[in-house]
């Protein structure tokens, strides 16, 4: 009698044993997961930053180049943030707008105006003669076309 006690003793030490285990390999399971949706997140947001980043730097390079460009016709900026914001030095009075949207939201309508005002192709880089020939030697009205124009151009050549 004495051997079944100690087997049964022994057979429930065993199964806590295996309890314990699984117990183990489920948080370590677990934390895999979540150490994966960590990195995963992480990665995320750090190319929604530089996603970000390119697009202020894309609309500062545009602000800059509808400022000269207006300058040169005359014109003033249709809307105050197609023109770089001025120093705080030059206007120090210089209220803000009311509203200022996200450089996502300006991108568009800068580049359309450029294109469309002074026939100039910010991702070509490129002020064309007039609309006619913009239309003609410009691959697009985004960055993107003109990525894929000249991927298209790079596999053309390594025929």
């Amino acid at each position: 009698a004495v051997v079944s006690t100690q087997s049964t003793g022994e057979a429930e030490k065993l199964e806590q044993s295996r309890k314990r285990v699984r117990l183990e390999q489920a948080r370590a399971a677990a934390f895999k997961r979540n150490e994966a949706s960590q990195i995963r997140q992480y990665r995320e947001s750090k190319s929604q930053a530089a996603e970000q980043k390119h697009v202020t730097t894309c609309v500062r390079k545009c602000q800059t180049i509808c400022q000269q460009m207006d300058k040169l016709c005359q014109y003033s900026p249709p809307l105050p943030w197609y023109w770089p914001p001025p120093n705080q030095n030059e206007e120090e009075e210089e209220e803000e707008p009311a509203y200022e949207p996200e450089p996502k939201e300006i991108l568009g309508p800068l580049t359309s105006y450029l294109r469309y005002t002074h026939c100039y192709c910010v991702w070509c880089g490129v002020k064309y003669s007039d609309s006619q020939d913009l239309l003609k030697s410009c691959p697009g009205d985004t960055e993107q076309l003109h990525e894929e124009s000249s991927l298209a151009g790079d596999l053309d050549f390594a025929d």
